[in-house]
């Protein structure tokens, strides 16, 4: 049998509940006394990392940090950030966190010419926005070992600016730039029922397409020389992609940009500060006096600008060399830790005839003492063989470097003229490259000359590595038959070189 125990509850009397207030009041006194306790321990917290943030920055005095402050900076943040974690009022975070962000943001400012902690990187990582932000850069530039270390080292501007026109809502996400660039991560995100057949369209300029990429300045100059592009979609609706802006030889890095955008027929114009502080101001120019021959041709370096997102290399081929050379196969640049740093463009004749440019990923945030330059290959050709002569309007090649190279057909109207070539190149060597051998000016047969090049195409139809190049000039009155000059060719020299880049004057 179960025994049940029941407690009876006594009515409460007029003095009992007089207690009982006395009693809650108390409490609350307690309460609130321990309340302005901890609001008081958070205020001083705050009052110390302001005082701590003003010392750096007097330490600091316009110079990048030392390690020691590093160190310092760093334990500043992980305090608050701690701190923050055992908050658990809104408001209380809201004002810590003000004050680490701040710590933060400025010291970042001073953190762009060397090296900073691992430590500080993840703080600035943990800002509000941040990680997507950085995950988003990271990831289109995942083959970039060079932004990768940028966005270790903070050395990012958020953006997030958005604009939505007709179902198509565009936004660019960050930035990172030096003085001769802008690499910028934008989405694209379709709102409603569209196809994304192409996510940039092209604009219309000099009777050719361009990519629908344009920046200004803030008075309305275009300070654009070239303009890459690349996506990649990540869902059916939603594209993530960058573009990288070559910013003209005679313009600095603005501190204001207008960028004009078309996507799916609609024009974007984003409005944006560049953080100059954060990105001018890093590259240094060294004297080169370098020179490497390879089957006797010689090619001597003249100059290296390292900044933060690249290594531009200015050299000359020798006007006496035999050859014309057409650029580099397996040149490399490698740091003192035997890190390589991938080639991003070779360019040569913009200026004059025999000036070439190598430009490589940068080792910048890493300060190597030296860099090395080696190689093997050039690919090059006799210089009286170094062109092609044909008559469009009959479709002959006249002359050719050998029988590698074949016009396929040729047409000349109203509408402009098309020149479609045949190239064989090793079967292992075209799985690697496609070739394009025409540069963009030719001399018509009464020698005048013509900057008409319109568009261009290659690829590789068969597994014997025979690749078809097409060509396509705006309408002209061309006098045939027409010389063009080779711009490059499957023929090679060889010769082993490596030679020292010091990183000291």
């Amino acid at each position: 049998m179960d025994e049940r125990h029941e407690e009876r509850l006594e009515p409460v009397t007029e003095d009992g509940q007089e207690e009982q207030r006395k009693d809650r009041a108390k409490l609350k006194a307690a309460e609130g006394a321990e309340s302005n306790q901890a609001e008081h321990q958070e205020k001083k917290l705050e009052q110390e990392l302001e005082q701590e943030l003003e010392q750096e920055l007097a330490e600091l005095g316009g110079c990048p940090p030392s390690a020691e402050q590093l160190e310092r900076a760093d334990g500043a943040i992980f305090a608050g950030m701690a701190q923050a974690r055992q908050r658990r009022r809104r408001r209380r975070w809201q004002r810590l966190g003000s004050a680490v962000l701040s710590l933060a943001l400025v010291l970042a400012v001073g953190l762009t010419s060397i090296r900073v902690s691992p430590a500080f990187a993840s703080a600035v990582r943990q800002l509000p926005g941040m990680s997507a932000i950085v995950d988003a850069i990271r990831e289109e530039y995942s083959m970039n070992r060079t932004v990768q270390d940028a966005l270790d080292e903070g050395y990012l501007q958020p953006l997030h600016l958005t604009q939505e026109r007709d179902g198509v809502k565009v936004t660019l996400e960050g930035l990172v730039a030096d003085d001769y660039r802008m690499m910028i991560v934008y989405t694209v995100e379709l709102t409603k029922g569209k196809n994304a057949d192409r996510l940039l369209s092209m604009r219309q300029q000099n009777g050719e397409e361009m990519l629908g990429i344009q920046a200004f300045d803030r008075e309305g100059k275009e300070i654009l020389q070239s303009v890459t592009s690349s996506s990649d979609s990540s869902t059916e609706r939603v594209w993530t992609n960058r573009v990288e802006l070559v910013l003209k030889p005679e313009v600095p890095l603005p501190e204001w940009v207008e960028l004009r955008m078309n996507a799916q027929a609609s024009a974007y114009r984003f409005q944006f500060q560049v953080d100059r502080k954060l990105f001018a101001g890093k590259s240094r120019t060294l004297p080169l006096e370098q020179m490497i021959s390879v089957e006797g041709q010689q090619l001597h370096f003249k100059s290296m600008r390292i900044s933060p997102l690249s290594v531009a290399i200015e050299a000359e081929y020798d006007p006496d060399n035999a050859l014309k050379l057409f650029g580099p196969v397996d040149m490399k640049l490698t740091d003192d830790s035997g890190i390589e740093w991938e080639r991003v463009s070779y360019s040569a004749g913009s200026s004059e005839e025999n000036h070439v440019r190598f430009e490589f990923q940068s080792p910048y945030f890493r300060q190597p003492k030296s860099l090395y330059l080696s190689g093997k290959t050039f690919r090059a050709l006799p210089k009286d063989k170094s062109r092609i002569i044909i008559d469009a309007e009959k479709g002959e090649l006249l002359e050719a470097p050998d029988d590698r190279l074949s016009l396929v057909s040729s047409r000349v109207d109203e509408s402009g003229m098309q020149l479609d070539f045949e190239l064989r190149v090793d079967q292992e060597e075209s799985q690697l490259n496609s070739y394009s051998v025409l540069g963009s000016d030719f001399t018509d047969a009464v020698g005048k000359r013509f900057l008409s090049f319109k568009q261009g195409s290659s690829g590789t139809s068969d597994q014997d590595g025979m690749q078809q190049l097409g060509y396509t000039f705006a309408p002209d009155d061309y006098k045939q038959p027409l010389t063009l000059e080779l711009v490059n060719y499957p023929t090679y020299i060889t010769g082993e070189y490596r030679i020292k880049l010091p990183l000291q004057e």
